[in-house]
């Protein structure tokens, strides 16, 4: 588990074994773009559907209790053998996606009605 934000990524680089290295990069890469990719949709769809989370500041939260939420049940399922990590830069990462997808759906939304009203 790790709460320091940042702190395994930068330790990784330093233990990065000789030869490794390009394998390294793409798996960081990719755990990046993949955290943030997971909840980018939720910040289209949150405002788009729901009046009361049309705020920046409520999609936001929204997207970090939902990516916390994410994060406790790995945390849980790793006493019942399942080999996830919980980590606060996916929580980072994954609410940053979400704000991304915020000001996506704003500036879409400036150009054609998105709203839909459940």
């Amino acid at each position: 588990m790790n709460i320091v934000p940042v702190f395994n990524t930068i330790k990784d680089i330093y233990e990065v074994p000789i030869g490794m290295e390009s394998y390294m990069v793409r798996f960081w890469i990719k755990n990046i773009l993949g955290n943030i990719l997971l909840l980018l949709p939720l910040g289209i769809f949150l405002p788009m559907c729901f009046k009361r989370l049309r705020s920046f500041k409520s999609t936001v939260i929204t997207c970090a209790l939902v990516s916390l939420s994410i994060e406790v049940v790995q945390y849980i399922s790793m006493y019942f053998g399942n080999f996830r990590s919980c980590d606060i830069d996916d929580i980072i990462l994954n609410t940053l996606g979400g704000m991304i997808g915020f000001i996506i759906y704003k500036v879409i939304n400036k150009k054609v009605d998105l709203r839909i009203e459940f």
